[in-house]
């Protein structure tokens, strides 16, 4: 078996939403979600030294079809990369379908 193979479980949407994430090891960081689906995130523009493997923290999307009012989503980290770090749902936390997923910017505002 190939250890390289895909293993993800949903369709990949390219975002560039803005996210918010929150945990005691880092305070608050604020990163790109350069794709996105069912199962979780891809986020880069933030400091991966910060994270570790199976770490949970608070995350809050920012973006135009996002309400800010919305309490925190909890994700656990599943993969540190050159470029980011990949995050997953946990629990039922959210429930995120392909027609709700759409793409924005990430340049700019949101903070």
């Amino acid at each position: 078996m190939d250890k390289h193979r895909d293993r993800r479980n949903h369709r990949r949407f390219q975002t560039h939403y803005r996210i918010r994430l929150r945990h005691p090891r880092f305070g608050m960081l604020v990163g790109c979600v350069e794709n996105m689906s069912e199962g979780g995130v891809f986020v880069s523009r933030i400091p991966r030294a910060d994270f570790r493997l199976d770490m949970e923290v608070e995350a809050q999307i920012i973006g135009e079809c996002w309400d800010l009012e919305l309490p925190p989503l909890t994700m656990r980290v599943v993969r540190i990369g050159r470029t980011g770090v990949a995050m997953v749902f946990t629990g039922a936390s959210v429930y995120l379908s392909e027609s709700n997923i759409t793409t924005a910017s990430c340049d700019g505002g949101g903070e």
